[in-house]
């Protein structure tokens, strides 16, 4: 369409500019050369199209002057009246373009305010992997070089007899470096053991997201023994402020390379090191069937101890009532100390001075894991019967919840007056 001035802009050229310039910054993100989001403008002949936005109906004839010779005066004089004459049919035709031209040189803008918001977050995006990047790679040179430490060779300069009597009249005895055996190694790597084992972080999660609700009110959660801090990762994406503790230091490393406030320290030091009642939450997954019958005791404790009336406890750890979690899993970890019947953790924390203690099982094993129930073949309806219950039984000992977890609270300061 003409401008004003008169210039001709190429709307279909422009969207194929639009296009190009596109997939040319797409591909410059995926390379090397990303281009920083506020360094570009998008096509210059976007100004053009917003320039002739508006057509002009009344294209100037014979102006500024006259042309030269009678002809073309009549002819010019005839375009002039025939303009006026059809006004009446061009105008309406001429604002249907100009609100076409309008919308679309407004959807043309939009695109270009909304390419530069996707690559603001585009390069955003870019800049959280980078560091991701980076503070992982910090945590494989650490745990590398632990790993070296405990397996280098180390040298001795210690002297044999038999190296002794072969210096025996020689002018410069030569010094022989022997170097020990490896280093035997006296600690589970639980961190590479977590990551054969335990699960991916996207699964502990999904099966961790079911705590949530008992936490949505809490201000402060403290995660004990987070290990990778899915859970902690949870809890802040609900506006939740949730620290952990984890004695390992791999786990701790991995924990704050994804950005969370966890520090290293054993449980129960770093509990005491907490002011009284300055947690409305603590949490602790798998964690308890870690800790000898005393560690349990003391770490119960002081959790009481740190909470504040109302505060909430959930424990989770292996159901070793379940025959199928007890051989798969618990007896797979070597750092297990005690399985904790369900009972006992339960009644552990209500010695503990918790109350309101509930117990909830987690985790069934997966139908295909079960024994099938029979059918007839042959067999009388009654013996079917008797021995399909029989297998029921069966699978409840044997294939029945792999985990449960213990929630309970410490007491307010006044008891209602029925539990009082």
């Amino acid at each position: 369409m003409n401008a004003h001035d008169g210039n001709q802009v190429d709307v279909a050229a422009t969207l194929r500019a639009l296009k190009d310039e596109v997939r040319r910054h797409r591909h410059e993100l995926r390379g090397e050369g990303a281009i920083a989001a506020d360094e570009w403008r998008g096509p210059t002949d976007l100004d053009a199209v917003q320039n002739a936005v508006r057509v002009n109906p009344h294209l100037p004839i014979a102006w500024p002057e006259w042309p030269p010779g009678i002809m073309p005066k009549i002819i010019a004089l005839l375009q002039k009246v025939t303009r006026r004459l059809l006004r009446w049919y061009i105008n309406p035709i001429i604002e249907q373009q100009n609100e076409f031209n309008a919308a679309t040189a407004q959807a043309l803008s939009d695109l270009v305010v909304e390419m530069r918001a996707g690559d603001a977050r585009i390069e955003q995006r870019l800049r959280e992997l980078e560091s991701r990047e980076a503070a992982q790679r910090e945590v494989l040179a650490q745990r590398l070089w632990r790993l070296e430490q405990r397996t280098e060779p180390q040298p001795v300069s210690q002297r044999s007899a038999a190296d002794a009597a072969d210096d025996v009249g020689s002018d410069s005895p030569q010094p022989v470096t022997r170097t020990t055996p490896h280093v035997p190694r006296t600690t589970l790597d639980y961190y590479h053991f977590e990551l054969r084992h335990r699960g991916s972080p996207e699964d502990i999660a999904a099966r961790q997201a079911l705590y949530l609700d008992y936490f949505r009110e809490c201000r402060r959660v403290l995660d004990i023994g987070c290990g990778r801090g899915e859970f902690i990762a949870l809890l802040r994406e609900h506006d939740i402020d949730a620290r952990g503790v984890d004695i390992d230091p791999d786990m701790v490393a991995h924990c704050q390379a994804e950005g969370l406030p966890v520090v290293q320290d054993d449980a129960i030091a770093h509990l005491a090191t907490l002011p009284d009642e300055s947690l409305d939450g603590a949490f602790m997954a798998q964690v308890v069937e870690h800790l000898a019958p005393a560690g349990l005791v003391e770490l119960l404790r002081l959790c009481r101890q740190k909470l504040t009336p109302n505060g909430v406890l959930v424990a989770e750890t292996i159901n070793p009532t379940c025959v199928y979690a007890f051989v798969q899993y618990y007896l797979l970890d070597p750092s297990h100390a005690q399985p904790l019947h369900p009972g006992t953790l339960h009644f552990m924390l209500e010695d503990a001075g918790f109350w309101q203690t509930e117990v909830e099982y987690l985790s069934p094993v997966p139908a295909g894991a079960r024994l099938s129930p029979l059918t007839a073949n042959g067999l009388e309806a009654a013996q079917v019967s008797a021995l399909n219950r029989n297998i029921e039984r069966l699978n409840e000992f044997l294939f029945g919840y792999q985990d449960y977890a213990v929630i309970a609270r410490r007491p307010p300061d006044e008891l209602p007056e029925d539990d009082a």
